[in-house]
């Protein structure tokens, strides 16, 4: 268990992983400002693999909101996407530099590379030594003297096995673990909502896995706040991230922190507008114009998460920005109070510790039966580090588990 064994996992992982994903159109259409382009299902080409009737849909999910499109013919454009249509085999697609390739041709996906931010994380010593010195935690978790028990006194519903939950920030790690519709949710939206009413100057980051599961975890703790008549921390509650989905904040606009979105709007332009290698002085002006503006949306991001009580964003955008979080505390201290992993079972292990230092306890809620981590290589220190999730440390019983 060392530094090199993790770092070597993650290279196994990253050197299986291709770096772009070739599709053949069905169909191209204009919508307003955007383009609704249909993939062909069963054609798919990853780069470094032989050609393969894979499925298109296995490979779409939202996790490839905000990858880069590229196409050579019959004229050569480029694209940010904006959202996926998992089931209609669909890429929605803005800020296009000319119309995408029709029926036949061929289009050009290139993932966000997550794992490469959460490899950087790990090459930065002094931070990946932190990381790994709360491994042990996570099996053998601290009881936290100074914190206040939390009774859920206005949730008069709770079941039983709700109000033991509530228990879990408590101890150093704790872990809300259960199958789908047994509640995890909502015990988790009280816990928070109970959590920032009795510890008045603690911050939380609050993370999961998808955009839409950050938004149901996020509107059950704003509803538990509502509930519980403590309105008047629902303002410092916020959504980081754009990915958002608009009609769930309908009366909770509160939630969204007001952004420069012309800001957001002039990035993916940029980015989408890279020119070619060839020409090594308009790669550079692009270069410096994409950096100035990524420091602009950070430092617009920074002074939001220094106003909130809970931050609430992608475990994905927490690795992006795991610079910027650790800004919120430049004495070295852990920013957060509490760093809560929502959906923590589909959270490699090596994702988690890294993010770990972040807060000076964690809560993980999941189901460590349902889904686990996504893996592509084979590599034993890969399944070790990038195939398992915190929960394969979870004890497994004991007042930190519930």
């Amino acid at each position: 268990m060392s530094l090199a064994d993790i770092r070597a996992a993650l290279n196994a992982e990253l050197s299986a992983t291709p770096e772009y994903y070739d599709f053949k159109v069905q169909h191209s259409e204009r919508d307003g400002a955007l383009w609704r382009v249909t993939l062909e299902a069963g054609y798919v080409f990853a780069e470094g693999q032989r050609p393969g009737a894979a499925s298109a849909q296995a490979l779409l999910d939202d996790s490839l909101d905000g990858a880069s499109v590229w196409w050579g013919a019959p004229a050569k454009g480029g694209a940010s996407v904006l959202a996926v249509l998992a089931e209609d085999d669909q890429l929605v697609l803005q800020n296009a530099s000319s119309p995408p390739p029709p029926t036949g041709h061929l289009i050009r996906l290139y993932p966000t590379r997550f794992l490469n931010a959460v490899a950087d994380a790990w090459y930065d010593t002094p931070w990946a030594e932190a990381a790994l010195a709360g491994l042990p935690d996570l099996a053998r978790p601290k009881p936290l003297a100074e914190r206040a028990a939390l009774t859920g006194e206005p949730f008069r519903w709770l079941r039983p096995a709700q109000r033991v939950a509530l228990q879990l920030v408590g101890h150093s790690s704790g872990f809300l673990w259960g199958p789908p519709g047994t509640g995890k949710t909502t015990t988790l939206g009280v816990l928070l909502a109970e959590y920032l009413d009795r510890q008045p100057h603690a911050r939380v980051l609050l993370l999961s896995t998808t955009n839409q599961a950050v938004d149901q975890a996020l509107l059950a703790v704003d509803k538990a706040l509502h509930k519980g008549r403590r309105e008047h921390w629902r303002e410092a509650v916020q959504r980081l991230g754009t990915r958002f989905d608009a009609a769930a904040y309908e009366g909770r606009e509160h939630l969204i922190p007001t952004q420069d979105r012309d800001l957001i709007a002039r990035l993916a332009r940029a980015e989408s507008a890279r020119p070619s290698a060839r020409d090594a002085l308009a790669l550079k002006a692009w270069a410096d114009r994409v950096a100035g503006l990524r420091d602009e949306l950070r430092s617009a991001s920074l002074k939001v998460l220094q106003r909130c009580r809970l931050a609430a964003m992608t475990t994905t955008r927490a690795a992006f920005t795991l610079r910027t979080l650790r800004e919120l505390a430049p004495d070295g201290e852990p920013p957060f109070d509490l760093l809560v992993f929502d959906e923590a079972s589909q959270v490699s292990l090596a994702h988690a510790l890294v993010l770990m230092p972040l807060g000076r306890a964690r809560l993980f809620a999941g189901d460590p039966q349902q889904l686990s981590p996504v893996l592509r290589s084979d590599d034993r220190l890969a399944r070790r580090w990038l195939g398992r999730s915190a929960f394969a440390e979870m004890p497994r019983a004991g007042a930190s588990v519930a």
